[in-house]
């Protein structure tokens, strides 16, 4: 039975933009459904997630939040971070990184930053295995900017959370 875990009124938003009220994790086994809006109706996430291969006290956690916040940093230093957020038609996309509907800068910034940060917050499994860097490498290589930072940075994330 799923049961709703809203998000503590004094943490710090784990949607970017969108108040705290409006997060909803779900638990059931190793399935969690992210909701946004009270009604689940703006999209529902449905994340599968593994065995975290770090110890969740310890640094690994601590080095992974670090690096998400260094993500950011870089995302707005490039002129990549967005403060108006995609369609909730271009969130729903049921393709690896969005492909079909958001960039990759888009996809980090309102997936994949968003989605770890949640499961950070309400101390959940992160996922293992993660290959963004493959991917965000062939999406950037015809950018003019200087992404190479932003590629470690990347590359940082997906060791952090090892392989399945």
């Amino acid at each position: 039975m799923l049961r709703p875990t809203p998000d503590k009124p004094t943490r710090q938003p784990a949607l970017g933009l969108l108040p705290i009220s409006y997060l909803m994790l779900f638990r059931s086994g190793n399935t969690v459904i992210l909701c946004i809006d009270r009604s689940c109706v703006y999209t529902a996430r449905f994340l599968t997630v593994c065995r975290c291969v770090a110890d969740r006290g310890g640094s690994r956690l601590s080095e992974l939040s670090n690096l998400l916040d260094e993500l950011e940093t870089e995302l707005r230093e490039l002129g990549y971070w967005s403060d108006m957020p995609p369609t909730p038609e271009a969130l729903a996309s049921k393709q690896p990184f969005a492909v079909d509907t958001l960039t990759l800068p888009e996809w980090l910034q309102w997936i994949y930053l968003q989605r770890l940060r949640a499961l950070i917050e309400a101390d959940l499994p992160l996922p293992t295995g993660a290959q963004v860097g493959p991917y965000a490498e062939e999406a950037l290589k015809s950018d003019k900017r200087p992404t190479q930072k932003l590629l470690v940075i990347i590359d940082r994330i997906d060791g952090c959370l090892g392989k399945p």
